[in-house]
């Protein structure tokens, strides 16, 4: 299991894509199903359907118990699966796991060891409703009883508090899978997912200089007290953020005995202590 979660944290394996085999395929001669060659598949526990959705085609699945009833209700199970004696869903491409996927069944009191980053829980909706059935009985007992209903511990709610609180202490995510599509959109989302992490290749902005000057401008005259004429002087002689704060930590008290020009550049005054000690609350944070 080390081995598997370790997987999903490095480089995903560069699965074979029916959108690589031919690169004069149409979108028009797209299949929306691909038919299984089943001989080709040498995995006999492994569950064969007539078709395979082109998303799954490179990966296969392992079902967990918990799922089991979920997958079984499926009208269509487009995508190679088995079932499993372990505990998570596991995504596999060729013989690595890929992506894992703890799952938590809402209705047994048990603080499952969860590892996983998103965690599909089952049976919420079922146990919702059982409480609800639960309490509006009892409150029609206590009616005809003549007596006062206490309202009983709220399962639900102490349940739900759990999982607020893994996913504030722990940053875990939640995919609640109470029907049959619900688990069908977590499979096809995950996939996509990995398929744009291995795709995109992030794009870093570069800025010249002139941008920085008009940058370190900008947010000195934000600064409530600086005006345009002090954040256009600082900015000119300083030129960028890194400079202005560089010299701000070494400041002796220069600053304040910065010249701030006039527009026509033929008169200036000094910076003055109280203006340098708002520029310093933000930049230095004192």
């Amino acid at each position: 299991m080390d081995g598997c979660r370790r997987s999903v944290l490095g480089d995903l394996e560069q699965g074979s894509s029916i959108l690589e085999t031919d690169s004069s395929i149409s979108l028009l001669e797209m299949p929306w199903s691909v038919s299984v060659d089943r001989p080709a598949l040498t995995e006999s526990q492994n569950v064969l359907p007539d078709f395979v959705d082109p998303l799954f085609l490179d990966c296969s699945f392992l079902v967990p118990e918990a799922l089991r009833s979920i997958v079984e209700k499926m009208s269509e199970k487009r995508f190679v699966y088995r079932f499993s004696e372990d505990s998570a869903f596991r995504m596999i491409r060729g013989s690595e796991c890929v992506y894992a996927m703890d799952v938590l069944d809402f209705e047994k009191e048990e603080s499952a060891d969860m590892l996983s980053s998103v965690v599909l829980v089952v049976n919420r909706s079922r146990y919702r409703n059982s409480a609800k059935t639960k309490q509006n009985s009892e409150y029609r007992a206590a009616l005809e009883e003549g007596r006062r209903y206490l309202r009983a511990c709220d399962g639900y709610a102490e349940r739900m508090n759990m999982l607020y609180r893994l996913q504030i202490l722990r940053g875990t995510n939640f995919i609640f899978v109470d029907r049959s599509q619900d688990l069908l959109d977590a499979m096809k989302m995950i996939l996509k997912h990995l398929s744009s992490k291995r795709e995109h290749t992030p794009k870093t902005r570069m800025f010249g200089a002139l941008q920085k000057t008009e940058h370190l401008q900008n947010l000195l005259q934000s600064i409530p007290g600086i005006g345009k004429n002090v954040a256009k002087c600082l900015s000119m002689h300083f030129k960028t953020i890194k400079e202005l704060h560089a010299f701000l930590k070494k400041d002796n008290g220069a600053m304040k005995e910065f010249r701030i020009w006039s527009e026509d550049e033929r008169h200036f005054r000094l910076l003055g202590e109280r203006q340098c000690r708002k520029i310093r609350a933000v930049f230095l944070g004192r």
